[in-house]
């Protein structure tokens, strides 16, 4: 590990709360601008909607006291990969800055996400792996397309406390999902999505 329409789209969720949890300093908290969390790329040509990667009209977000969102249900996988591809995940964290996103210094690249974010030690375990009750089926499966995973109920509260000094303000994580075949080609339909919310 290196240092949409809009939709709901749980497996995602971790790696960008990864990117902003690794970005912001101690004692903070990020709370989302929308309950669902994502929304599609500003530059479409940056990739396909998240809405491309799942079905996830059996997926609850409610948000509650403080901004926690409470997350429930299930969603299943419709992106158009096979289960041998490699997904590599990249995130850009920016900052809005006197109207205009601005990109900062924090930068992830994941290059094997599938390995990483099933894996108990990892940064993103807790955020939702952790909750898949099916862990043993998706851990195989990942993103592959007809992968359901199914979610207990539990609380998001995304609390900042890794040190690195950056201050309260409205910030953007930028995610792309990219799936390579058996030969290392890059398949075209890369997934972009982003979530955004302050820093508090």
């Amino acid at each position: 590990f290196k240092m949409g329409g809009i939709s709901n789209f749980l497996p995602l969720i971790p790696i960008l709360l990864m990117a902003v949890e690794l970005s912001l300093g101690k004692n903070r908290e990020f709370v989302p601008d929308r309950v669902n969390f994502f929304s599609d790329c500003e530059d479409s040509s940056q990739g396909q909607s998240i809405n491309t990667l799942a079905d996830f009209s059996n997926v609850s977000f409610k948000r509650g006291k403080g901004g926690i969102v409470s997350v429930s249900g299930s969603a299943k996988t419709i992106w158009d990969i096979q289960q041998s591809d490699r997904i590599e995940a990249d995130i850009d964290v920016f900052l809005m800055d006197h109207g205009k996103w601005k990109p900062t210094a924090f930068k992830s690249n994941v290059k094997n996400f599938c390995n990483y974010f099933f894996d108990k030690n990892s940064l993103t375990y807790p955020f939702f792996p952790e909750h898949v009750i099916n862990k043993e089926e998706v851990t195989k499966k990942c993103f592959s397309p007809d992968t359901v995973f199914y979610v207990e109920p539990y609380l998001v509260q995304i609390k900042i406390g890794l040190g690195i000094p950056i201050g309260v303000g409205h910030y953007k994580a930028v995610l792309k999902l990219s799936a390579f075949d058996n030969a290392g080609k890059m398949r075209p339909n890369k997934i972009c999505t982003e979530i955004v919310g302050d820093v508090v």
